[in-house]
């Protein structure tokens, strides 16, 4: 018998910002510029950089004055969480955005990592739960407004058969 079995797994991204990002990243017109562009180093925990990164490098070339380059690295999830608190014990930053999903948001609440974004940022980001889709805004609440639904997508685990013939 030959069976083919396919684990997909596809879950809900999120972006989670810390404060750095959050500024950096604002509406250049609201914002006020950096003395001179920022390196912004972004990790990706959950693969959502294959998606994100042609839009996050398009910002620094529309924003010049805000970011130089953007840096990229991807990590395990279950790492993450303990060396951002080591980072932030220490008082320093070697991450201004984390990339991921549910998992690295709901470590990340647990430990109190997250800069609230949309609360402390909201001018930031008018009207932005309005085009959610409501799944999405359902994913939106679970992040506490310390993240930002930047992809959805309506699947889940998918686990596909393939009968012998």
């Amino acid at each position: 018998m030959n069976h083919h079995i396919t684990f997909a797994r596809r879950g809900l991204l999120s972006a989670a910002a810390l404060s750095l990002v959050t500024l950096a990243l604002g509406t250049p017109a609201s914002a006020q510029a950096p003395k001179s562009p920022q390196v912004i180093n972004v990790v990706d925990v959950g693969g959502a950089l294959a998606l994100l990164q042609d839009a996050i490098e398009a910002y620094k070339t529309k924003n010049p004055t805000y970011v130089s380059r953007f840096t990229f690295t991807k990590a395990p999830a279950p790492e993450l969480p303990g060396k951002l608190k080591a980072m932030q014990g220490a008082g320093r930053a070697d991450i201004e955005l984390v990339l991921g999903g549910l998992d690295i948001l709901s470590a990340g609440l647990e430990q109190n990592l997250w800069e609230p974004v949309l609360t402390n940022h909201a001018a930031k980001f008018p009207g932005v739960k309005d085009n959610y889709l409501d799944p999405a805004k359902k994913m939106q609440e679970l992040a506490k407004d310390q993240a930002l639904a930047v992809v959805f997508m309506p699947s889940g685990p998918l686990v596909e058969f393939n009968p012998p013939r």
